[in-house]
């Protein structure tokens, strides 16, 4: 396999640079986690480089940064939506078509007081997912993310495929998850770069 390949063969295969794997991952350690770091530790750091970019509000601690740190070919990289300000005024002026805010809330300062509850758990996010995706799908075949709206739909994008793009990713890696989630924003972007 091309893991098990010596410095010297991987020059004969004639390899320009490495590849870059960027593996999308929350902070927390799991079954699936411990496989793909275990994948890592065995791939030839002359072919490959790996990031771990941490999906979560939280900074990667714990087990999983002691398993991040054996492997020294793989570098963290912070999410840049953690800590990320959710665009409120544009988030209530274009809201999700599958929300009820527009009846929930009669002023902007309203629905600013009521996030905290809108966003409790990952599922309301997930509205907000498919809506950036419906948006982006709904662009014409000669359009570019510039044209994307409302403007909170284009920033989510534009922020993923700045980060993809500025550490050059080859490839992308994320867990599966059965429900509507954030893998699809991914999948949107790793598709404007031709990353698969």
């Amino acid at each position: 396999s091309t893991s098990s390949l010596s410095g010297k063969e991987s020059r004969e295969l004639n390899i320009k640079r490495k590849i870059h794997l960027c593996i999308w991952g929350p902070h927390g350690i799991d079954g699936q986690k411990r496989i793909w770091l275990q994948q890592a530790a065995k791939l030839n750091k002359s072919i490959f480089d790996i990031s771990w970019i941490a999906d979560s509000t939280s900074t990667v601690t714990g087990s999983l940064l002691e398993h991040l740190k054996s492997i020294p070919h793989v570098r963290v990289i912070q999410s840049p939506f953690t800590g990320m300000a959710l665009p409120l005024e544009d988030l209530y002026n274009n809201p999700p078509s599958s929300s009820n805010w527009t009846t929930l809330f009669r002023t902007l300062e309203d629905f600013e007081l009521q996030i905290p509850k809108l966003f409790a758990t990952e599922d309301d996010f997930n509205i907000l997912y498919h809506f950036a995706h419906e948006r982006l799908k709904s662009l014409s075949s000669n359009a570019s993310l510039k044209d994307l709206t409302p403007q909170w739909c284009r920033s989510l994008y534009e922020t993923l495929f700045n980060l993809l793009q500025s550490n050059n990713c080859d490839q992308i890696i994320y867990g599966n998850s059965r429900d509507f989630s954030f893998n699809v924003i991914i999948t949107d972007t790793a598709r404007l770069l031709d990353i698969p």
